[in-house]
This record gives C-alpha cells, sequence and structure tokens, in this order.
C-alpha cells in the first residue's frame, strides 16, 4: 500500500509516495523526535487559535489516496480505501496509549498512532468492496469513501471511552507526520467490506460513549501533577501579560497587569 507524504513549506510543495511499511518505520525513527517535541512544546504554551512555529515545518500524510506531482501539480493517481479515525483532545500520553490499546483488540484496525500534538491518535481502517476490488472513479471513491467512514465510526465509537471527533469524510484528509515508538500496527488487518454505494449517506445518528469527565487535567492518572500542570499555564500567562510592562511603572498600573493577566 502506497501511502502520499507532502512537505510544504508555503513556497513549493514536494510530493513523496512511501510503502505503507516504509512509513511505520519512520514513524518510530528517532530522527523527527526533536522536531516532533520541539512542536509538542510549543503547543504547551500556544493560545487558543495560535499554530505553533514548528507545525508548518511538519510534513503532511494522506492515507486514503496516492498522489504524485506533476508540472508542478500534486494530482491523485490512487485510492487506497484508507479511512482515518480520530480521537482528540486527550489529557496525554498515557491516555492515548490506552486509546492504541483498546483498538488493537479489533483484527480490523491497520495502524494506531499517537498524533504529532502527543494529545490524540489516529486511527486508520482499510475497507474493500466485495470482490476485493476499490473504486476507480472519482465520484465512486467519494461515495464509498463517505459510508466507510461512517461504518468505520458505528464499529470503533463504542469499544472507546473518549469521543471520536467527527471530520468530513474527504479522500484527501491528512494528518500531520509524527513521532510514535509504539504504534500498533498489523498488516495482516482484515479488510472491512463494504458495497460499492450509489449515493451519499444520510446523516449520521449516533449515541456518543464518551468518558464522564470532559475536563482532560481532570482525566490525569495519579501520579501526575496537576499542581505543576497548572503552574506552568499559570507562568505562561503571568508572562504574556507583562510583555509590554515597564518595571517603572506607578502601582496604579498594576490593577491593568491584572486584567490582563485574568484574561490570559
Amino acid at each position: 500500500m502506497k501511502i502520499a507524504h507532502i512537505k510544504d513549506n508555503g513556497k513549493t510543495k514536494t510530493c513523496r509516495v512511501l510503502m505503507l511499511d516504509e512509513l511505520v518505520q519512520l514513524l518510530c525513527e528517532k530522527k523527527s523526535k526533536d522536531l516532533i517535541n520541539d512542536m509538542r512544546y510549543e503547543l504547551k504554551y500556544a493560545r487558543k487559535g495560535e499554530q505553533a512555529f514548528c507545525v508548518q515545518k511538519i510534513p503532511q500524510i494522506i492515507p486514503a489516496a496516492t498522489y504524485r506531482k506533476v508540472k508542478g501539480v500534486i494530482q491523485q493517481t490512487g485510492y487506497n480505501g484508507v479511512v482515518q479515525l480520530e480521537v482528540n483532545d486527550l489529557a496525554g500520553e498515557h491516555e492515548a496509549r490506552m486509546v492504541k490499546q483498546t483498538v488493537a483488540d479489533l483484527p480490523q484496525t491497520l495502524l494506531a498512532f499517537t498524533g504529532s500534538s502527543g494529545r490524540s491518535v489516529k486511527i486508520w481502517v482499510r475497507f474493500q468492496r466485495p470482490d476485493g476490488s476499490l473504486p476507480d472513479t472519482r465520484r465512486d471513491m467519494e461515495l464509498f469513501h463517505a459510508h466507510a467512514y461512517r461504518q468505520a465510526y458505528r464499529i470503533y465509537q463504542p469499544m472507546l471511552s473518549f469521543p471520536i471527533e467527527m471530520k468530513e469524510p474527504v479522500i484527501d484528509r491528512a494528518c500531520r507526520f509524527t513521532f510514535d515508538a509504539e504504534p500498533f500496527y498489523s498488516p495482516q488487518a482484515q479488510p472491512l467490506v463494504l458495497q460499492q454505494p450509489l449515493e451519499m449517506p444520510a446523516e449520521l445518528s449516533y449515541k456518543e460513549a464518551v468518558t464522564s469527565e470532559p475536563e482532560p487535567m481532570k482525566r490525569m492518572l495519579p501520579g501526575y501533577s496537576s499542581h505543576h500542570t497548572l503552574s506552568l499555564l499559570f507562568d505562561n500567562a503571568l508572562s504574556d501579560a507583562l510583555k509590554g510592562q515597564n518595571s517603572g511603572e506607578e502601582e496604579e498600573e498594576f490593577k491593568a497587569l491584572l486584567v490582563r493577566l485574568g484574561t490570559n
């Protein structure tokens, strides 16, 4: 199976084709570990809505289809039938490990790995038609992929204590390259079988099986210091509030500082 590996520095975009075995090997290598760790560190201190500077340096991978660059334009060349499910907003690596261990029990799980943020898990599931084929026209691919995504969601969500974030099931859905020393990978995973749909699926109705505590910080395992985490968050907020403050400001300016701190 071939996977698209795309780099975009804002000026030029390059496309590389990786075999799935090769991609999994790269996920485990320490070569990208420092870059990913730098990004994860930046994300801890980034305000909501801000993008860490390192994020743009991280390549993207597209599981559902293969691409190539022709005369400067990246074009789709094939379809893999791979659906990506995303479990986001986890408290940390310990919850990511729980998700990977859970989905490893299903024989259909092809790959599960911790996302580049360190607080998510990407789950890859492969689909095919009853005769083992895959659609070869763009329209058939879109119909097939939309139904496959919803079928994968219905199978995996009841198993998990954390919600799968619903995404638009587009073929070119990408995720950032990452580092995961212990991804779950099963080359012999059984593809799920799906008849070729003739129309887009109706709106999905479902009952989420979510964790009883929605706040990630309150789900921290025993031994993890929430006090330390809160201290880091406070230091970051205080640092932002102090920007632009002059050491010689009068005492009445202290109220303005507190307002900025409270806002942060």
